[in-house]
């Protein structure tokens, strides 16, 4: 049974590298590097235990670490889990239980607000397209900067 570095080791080098796009993949290399390998690297796969993860959880928390920083974290950790349970080197997985995340809070632009920014563009074209694309679709900003 090898141990939790090594396997993520061969994970990461594996499905993470043929399965996620680097981003994804660094974001991994980075929750492995800061969060799991200091908490688990030195334990064997069969011996995380579903208490062990909860006895994890309040470090995180004590590290001022958010909500959704602390979900990810777990959601890779039982990713990889998961992924040695796949090729059978755990008998049984254990369950990994996310914390509660509060309703994102989303705020939109009034019809005044888009009104002036369209008003303010105007002088720049480019700007003025990306600009009345984003207002007439609704698109969000990660949505408009993927636009060619």
């Amino acid at each position: 049974m090898p141990t939790f570095a090594e396997f993520a080791k061969t994970f990461m080098a594996t499905y993470a590298r043929s399965n996620n796009k680097p981003s994804e993949y660094e974001a991994k290399r980075s929750i492995l590097t800061h969060h799991l390998l200091p908490a688990f690297g030195s334990r064997r796969l069969g011996k995380i235990t579903g208490e062990d993860i909860e006895d994890f959880k309040p470090t995180l928390l004590d590290r001022k670490r958010s909500t959704k920083r602390i979900n990810n974290v777990l959601n890779v950790l039982s990713k990889i889990l998961r992924d040695a349970s796949e090729i059978e080197l755990l008998d049984r997985m254990p369950k990994i239980k996310t914390l509660k995340v509060p309703p994102e809070k989303f705020d939109f632009f009034t019809f005044e607000e888009l009104e002036a920014l369209v008003a303010t563009s105007a002088s720049e074209p480019e700007w003025h397209a990306a600009v009345l694309v984003a207002g007439d679709a609704g698109l969000r900003l990660g949505e408009l900067l993927a636009l060619e």
